[in-house]
């Protein structure tokens, strides 16, 4: 993860992609690390250190060449975590004073507050395959890590662990007929 003591290892990184197959990487021609893809393929949210010293999330369109900051926060802002319809982004920013996890639209606006917690730092955001809920990791001043998930909707973290389990069996099932 970008910090302030190991700049010069981010700074001037850039996106290149490459054939699976093989082949040349071809460089997009644009900083960054930490890529994330959209689930669609068509934009990359990635990490950019901001004048050089500021971690901020940029957002690139591979169709348009567009190219720009999403989160423009005077915080570090890093590790973009796309959701499962391509319409939210997940991030860890330092804006509350020590790494939180917060949402926020396409646009960098509607930024929320997500993982709420004095006590720990939390990194690592991922979203479900449903997009129900966020894990992350949370380290606690104890230097405890922990794997964390929170449910998005109120009504989804009353459902008991079987009704989850037999959800989520399902959907797999459900995939597993569509790529069959």
């Amino acid at each position: 993860s970008p910090c302030t003591q190991n700049k010069d290892d981010y700074d001037g990184s850039f996106l290149y992609l490459m054939d699976a197959e093989g082949g040349e990487p071809q460089a997009l021609g644009v900083e960054g690390y930490d890529p994330a893809w959209s689930p669609d393929g068509s934009r990359i949210a990635t990490t950019v250190m901001d004048g050089g010293f500021r971690p901020q999330i940029y957002l690139y369109d591979l169709a348009t060449g567009s190219y720009g900051n999403l989160s423009n926060s005077s915080g570090q802002e890093f590790m973009p975590a796309w959701s499962a319809d391509g319409n939210f982004i997940a991030y860890v920013s330092t804006s509350s004073g020590q790494r939180q996890i917060f949402t926020m639209d396409l646009n960098g606006e509607n930024k929320r507050f997500f993982s709420r917690s004095n006590e720990r730092s939390n990194a690592y955001p991922s979203w479900t395959p449903n997009g129900l809920a966020i894990a992350f990791v949370g380290r606690r001043m104890s230097d405890e890590i922990d794997i964390y998930y929170v449910w998005l909707r109120a009504g989804d973290e009353d459902k008991s662990s079987r009704e989850r389990r037999l959800e989520q069996a399902i959907e797999k099932i459900e995939k597993a007929r569509k790529t069959a």
